[in-house]
């Protein structure tokens, strides 16, 4: 049964734990540190790697929608 006295209340306790976890994963993100590296790539060598990785991150967006094709 719906709580009345504080209409929406039940809703607002459905989206704390996303924003909980957005800013615990922002929280994540801002201790990630930019590597040194010794060696220096070619631009080539680096729209390369960024190509795979959007590859990638493209792969793991798409497939959960598509799921339901597989069976």
């Amino acid at each position: 049964m719906p709580n009345n006295f504080l209409p929406g209340a039940s809703k607002r306790m459905e989206v704390l734990p996303v924003g909980v976890f957005s800013i615990a994963a922002t929280l994540l993100v801002l201790e990630i540190k930019v590597p040194h590296f010794e060696q220096n790539y070619s631009n080539a060598e680096l729209w390369e790697a960024l190509k795979n990785i959007a590859f990638i991150c493209r792969l793991c967006i798409q497939l959960p929608e598509h799921t339901d094709l597989l069976g």
